[in-house]
């Protein structure tokens, strides 16, 4: 048995002494430790834990045992004690007993009085221990509750205790916000009040089957009803049996899944749209005739559509899993496939032309898009890439360019066929001139009077006649040849000196003064002088034409009619030169501006012109990277403006480019 620890708290050490001396010999569980003062026994109380305090009555002038046990109870202890004195009085033993004490000893120091002693004392400790677990107990009991009422009453779920006859026998606060009912008022209603999914026999048969097999009812579904408002709602409940000392026979827990079914609902629709646009966008991706591939960030292809399949022959497993860099058909397309990645990751977009090799081995001509997919790090995870099959399309287009080139080639000789007369006469100048001088040299000769000087001074004369032929016949021969587009720096006084070159001698004859305003210090072109000679001669060939058909018109009135072409260019700073020609011929109406550069539009007789003219010259600025607009009013002029790119700088980058 564990040791009784007595605290004694009397004014006399020996009796103290003597009180422990012979409770030894009565009983040696118990031990006796004693203090001789109430300041020392409460200091022992706060320093050890006793079992006992056995107090006496007398202790000193200022305060007494019954003071001292006050205080004691004062503190919340609940250590049992028993009160001793010398001397018995019942006025004293009542007054002990009122303020606390388990027992009342007189002091004599007996072997009888021992024992009775021990006894109470071990009676005293025994009933203080069982007081002590029972109240443990009773507070485990409340935690134990207040944790379970804070648990019913805090959760969402209707927790029921039923009887044996599906009567609601306890309900928490959750039975009002579901079923509008307090707990209070749905005590002794039967269940099936309030789910509806079972009846009255239904249930009969339900809660034997809970009592004879212990079947327990997990999340089955039903409707309850509110009784509020009669209102319908989806539920899920779960019973099982009952420990019997709950004083139910079934436990019930009801919730309401209105939230749940909403959001299966809202998730099932999300599904399907989810599912839909899988399909259409599968559909979509094998309907299209481009090849529309995944590939990983390292090019791997991940993705093979059925466009992928029709332009290269592959299958889908022959290809998912390969670099789309084994299909480039040279170490060039692989380089520009791979700068072509990097690329669209910085810029977000990348095209290109690609050469890939098809699985019959011909190569095929694509147009690749790559687009990179990016995490939420914003970092590429990969790439789209779409492929057009444009082998047919390059090659029209090839085919188209050299019927254009070909065109521009007829229309110049078409207008060299055109020029011919004004061509003829710009010749016959300097043949008349050597016509003329031969027939002076002549009868020089025949009259015996050529001196050498005078003979010297008519060769050079010829000579230069010659070479002005010769000039007019090798920049004729020049304009008629083919040639590549090729763009480089060209002066724009270069160009307008072949033309006049050709048409100059015309212009003079028919009357037309040319005034010139180009800068000494105008940038050249970024151009290739022949094409860009075309253009000035079918502008002013079209102006000649203009300003002699506004003379035609005007008759008589013509006498004051001063024919002018005015050329002038200027840098707009930006990068480009603008170029006027300015004609105050018979003009354009607005429906004849506006179809100028159709191609075979004309405005002249059968015969005088093809209508390719300026169709051809609108092509061949814009592929110098240039614009040409046309201004116009009838019987006041015409104007053209020409816009064309400077040539870069020579050594800069852009002119090792260009």
């Amino acid at each position: 048995m564990p040791i009784i620890r007595v605290l004694m708290v009397d004014d006399s050490q020996a009796d103290i002494d003597l009180v422990s001396l012979q409770m030894s010999k009565v009983d040696s569980d118990i031990n006796i430790e004693g203090v001789t003062s109430s300041g020392s026994a409460l200091e022992a109380l706060s320093n050890d834990n006793y079992d006992l305090i056995l107090a006496d009555y007398e202790l000193s002038e200022e305060e007494d045992g019954l003071q001292l046990i006050k205080r004691i109870k004062d503190t919340g202890s609940r250590i049992p004690i028993i009160f001793m004195t010398g001397w018995g009085s019942e006025e004293v033993a009542a007054e002990a007993f009122r303020v606390g004490v388990v027992d009342y000893f007189v002091k004599e120091i007996s072997s009888a009085h021992m024992a009775w002693l021990a006894n109470s004392i071990r009676n005293a400790v025994a009933q203080a221990r069982a007081e002590e677990e029972k109240r443990i107990l009773r507070e485990k009991l409340q935690r134990s509750e207040q944790r379970y009422r804070a648990l019913t009453e805090s959760t969402y779920e209707v927790i029921l205790g039923l009887d044996e006859d599906g009567k609601i026998a306890f309900s928490n606060a959750a039975m009002k916000s579901i079923f509008g009912i307090s707990p209070e008022d749905a005590i002794g209603h039967r269940i099936t009040e309030f789910i509806s999914h079972y009846s009255d026999t239904e249930l009969s048969a339900w809660v034997q089957g809970l009592e004879l097999q212990k079947i327990i009812h997990r999340n089955v579904e039903a409707e309850g009803t509110t009784s509020a408002a009669g209102k319908r709602i989806p539920l899920e409940f779960s019973t099982s049996p009952a420990n019997k000392a709950s004083g139910f026979d079934y436990v019930m827990v009801v919730r309401d899944i209105t939230a749940r079914k909403r959001l299966l609902q809202e998730m099932e629709r999300r599904t399907r749209e989810v599912t839909r646009t899988k399909n259409f966008l599968t559909d979509l991706l094998n309907s299209s005739s481009d090849a529309i591939l995944s590939l990983t960030s390292k090019g791997t292809i991940a993705l093979w559509n059925r466009g992928s399949r029709a332009i290269f022959g592959f299958e889908g497993d022959e290809s998912i899993g390969r670099a789309l860099s084994d299909f480039c058909a040279s170490s060039e397309d692989i380089e520009l496939l791979i700068s072509g990645m990097l690329e669209s990751v910085k810029s977000g977009i990348w095209q290109g032309i690609l050469l890939l090799r098809a699985k019959d081995g011909n190569t095929i001509v694509c147009e690749c898009t790559l687009n990179p997919l990016s995490g939420k790090d914003d970092i590429s995870h990969g790439f789209i890439a779409i492929l057009r099959d444009v082998t047919e399309q390059k090659r029209i287009e090839s085919e188209l360019e050299q019927k254009r080139m070909e065109l521009i080639q007829s229309s110049k000789l078409a207008t060299l066929g055109e020029m011919a007369t004004g061509v003829a006469h710009e010749l016959n100048q300097p043949l008349n001139t050597i016509k003329i001088i031969s027939h002076r040299l002549q009868r020089q000769l025949k009259k015996h009077k050529l001196d050498k000087e005078f003979f010297s001074g008519k060769l050079e004369v010829v000579d230069g006649q010659i070479n002005r032929a010769a000039q007019i016949i090798d920049h004729l021969r020049n304009f008629g040849r083919l040639t590549d587009l090729e763009l480089v720096p060209v002066e724009v006084n270069d160009a307008l000196s072949g033309v006049f070159t050709i048409l100059g001698e015309q212009l003079r004859s028919h009357g037309v003064d040319v005034e010139l305003e180009i800068p000494e210090d105008l940038p050249p072109l970024r151009a290739e002088l022949m094409r860009i000679e075309q253009v000035f001669l079918n502008i002013i060939s079209n102006a000649q034409d203009a300003l002699t058909n506004k003379e035609r018109l005007l008759g008589n009135k013509s006498v004051n009619y001063r024919k002018k072409l005015s050329i002038s260019a200027m840098s707009d700073g930006e990068g480009y030169v603008v170029l006027n020609f300015s004609d105050n011929g018979c003009g354009m109406s607005e429906d004849v501006c506006d179809r100028a550069f159709e191609p075979f539009f004309t405005t002249k007789e059968i015969g005088d012109g093809t209508g390719l003219g300026l169709s051809i010259s609108y092509g061949i600025v814009r592929d110098f990277g240039g614009s040409i607009e046309i201004s116009s009013e009838e019987m006041k002029g015409t104007n053209f403006r020409i816009r064309l790119p400077v040539a870069p700088e020579q050594g800069s980058s852009a002119d090792s480019a260009f």
